[in-house]
């Protein structure tokens, strides 16, 4: 235990020093100054002020993503190891799990902890997948260096609550008027059965509208229709009730995507309402930490730590080793969690056909931060599929050092208000775009995302619109702001010209706040 507790004071004490290194390492090349940005300007007392535009759209507010709305994990003294396993000769995942579950059945503190399993240094061995889905127990190895887990399993941890979320109060509608992008108070016709504290959701609907606005009804592949989003899907977003003022609520976080009721189908059934929600078997306060995975070089579609069905955990200082898949993933299901300083490496080059991703973030709230990636892939380092990624969720402080066929870009589906912000991925791509009859018909990948900052070969932002009819208003955005790398238009972009929003894009330019994330943290 001593190990970790050193090497989480060097984290601790070190972090704001690398993480203004690391923008340094990202942007110093171009020579110039900091060009302040328009979009988020930051005044002299560090406060921020956000140009909105003609619609009343402004760039999100991600300072709730993470551990207890951005607040640091916990440093591991303050959780006691209740059991300590070491490794045997075979297969480790019994003892493991059985102390993991010695863990569960302890009493639940005050700080909301039961205890930790400390994995003692060695080389284990996982050939069955192993899981905490008991709230306040953490997965510790010694150090990165010395606990070793060897694993082939598509998911070797995970960690995941039971049950279900229970829909209660399902009557407090929404005002139907239109909310611009980045609102997090909104008008409702009631707020009888809410009160300031509670979980709720926000109830929305994918309307055929909404659909045919962005011409995502004709997607055809070899002849086929394609369906990009069922018309009438019903999407969560996960919220927190802050404030109540007449009939109008506050939340935590922004709702992560406009609201339009012109493109409602029915304003009966898509109007957005609240429901307020309890989850007793949701995850909490769990992490794993601390350890090194390791995979053999062979081809695979692997990952190591899945979560899921989760709130406030962690997953942090770990090193993977030619995991090539899913190789930390957070599932629908999780809200505040804070994936901070993997290492990631690869020593075997694999071309494919269709390129895995190795990060995938979905849920909300979520932060990744101070991850590294190294060796020479072809695959998605960071990416999102489906209305399931909803925003706010931020990629901080990212260094990818694995050739051009890295692409940090969302995979499809319309994710919404994911920040990328200071990603290193010099000789790659760094986009937000569409990607049309791709796959089973991706569409359009992602609205109101951000590139903040970025560096890459291609960067790359495009505006949502429908190619089949560029006459049509735009109302869905995607900012690129600074950064530097060559700006090009994108996959089938109109006339093959820029269509996205930029702020000082590209080219050598910096802006300031040099870092989204780390400027709406402080104000």
């Amino acid at each position: 235990q001593s190990n970790n507790m050193r090497a989480f004071g060097l984290i601790e004490a070190g972090l704001a020093i690398c993480l203004c290194f690391a923008l340094v390492v990202v942007l110093s090349s171009s020579g110039c100054g900091a060009v302040p940005a328009t979009l988020v300007r930051q005044e002299a007392d560090g406060k921020l002020v956000y140009q909105y535009d003609k619609d009343g759209n402004r760039v999100m507010d991600y300072s709730t993503c993470g551990y207890k709305s951005g607040q640091p994990i916990p440093n591991p003294s303050t959780i006691s190891v209740l059991h300590v396993v070491k490794p045997g000769s075979g297969d480790d995942s019994e003892a493991i799990q059985s102390a993991i579950n010695a863990v569960s059945a302890a009493p639940l503190q005050r700080t909301g902890f039961r205890g930790a399993v400390l994995l003692a240094p060695g080389t284990y061995t996982l050939k069955r997948q192993v899981t905490i889905s008991a709230s306040g127990v953490v997965l510790r190895g010694n150090s990165e260096k010395d606990t070793v887990i060897r694993s082939a399993l598509p998911n070797g941890i995970l960690v995941a609550g039971g049950g279900r979320m229970r829909l209660e109060n399902e009557h407090n509608k929404f005002v139907r008027k239109y909310y611009p992008f980045g609102s997090s108070s909104f008008e409702l016709e009631s707020v009888d059965g809410l009160a300031v504290g509670d979980s709720v959701v926000i109830v929305s609907t994918i309307t055929a509208k909404f659909i045919a606005y962005l011409g995502m009804d004709k997607l055809v592949r070899d002849g086929k229709h394609e369906t990009w989003i069922r018309a009438g899907e019903r999407v969560l977003t996960d919220r927190v009730v802050t404030k109540i003022e007449g009939r109008t609520v506050t939340f935590d976080a922004a709702f992560p995507d406009s609201i339009r009721p012109e493109l409602w189908d029915n304003p009966e059934t898509d109007t957005p309402y609240v429901a307020r929600y309890t989850w007793p078997d949701r995850i909490r306060q769990s992490g794993v930490e601390f350890l090194k995975a390791e995979h053999s070089a062979e081809l695979n579609t692997n990952g190591f730590i899945s979560v899921n069905n989760a709130e406030n955990c962690w997953v942090r200082n770990i090193t993977l080793d030619d995991f090539q898949a899913g190789v930390v993933t957070t599932g629908p299901t999780s809200k505040f969690v804070t994936i901070q300083s993997l290492t990631i490496n690869y020593s075997k080059f694999y071309k494919r056909p269709a390129p895995p991703a190795i990060l995938s973030m979905a849920g909300t709230q979520i932060l990744h931060t101070g991850t590294v990636i190294q060796g020479r892939i072809n695959n998605w380092p960071l990416s999102a599929g489906d209305p399931v990624c909803r925003g706010p969720i931020a990629h901080h402080n990212i260094r990818i050092n694995c050739g051009p066929d890295a692409m940090v870009e969302p995979h499809m589906r319309w994710s919404t208000g994911i920040l990328y912000d200071n990603i290193n991925n010099r000789d790659g791509i760094v986009e937000l775009v569409y990607r049309g009859i791709m796959g089973s018909g991706h569409g359009w990948t992602m609205g109101w995302g951000v590139i903040w900052n970025s560096a890459a070969r291609e960067l790359c932002a495009q505006n949502p619109l429908d190619h089949t009819d560029t006459s049509k208003p735009v109302l869905y955005k995607n900012w690129l702001v600074g950064g530097e790398g060559k700006n090009v238009p994108g996959y089938q972009a109109p006339d093959n010209k820029l269509i996205g929003t930029y702020d000082a894009p590209g080219e050598g330019f910096v802006t300031a706040p040099t870092s989204l994330y780390l400027a709406q943290r402080a104000a």
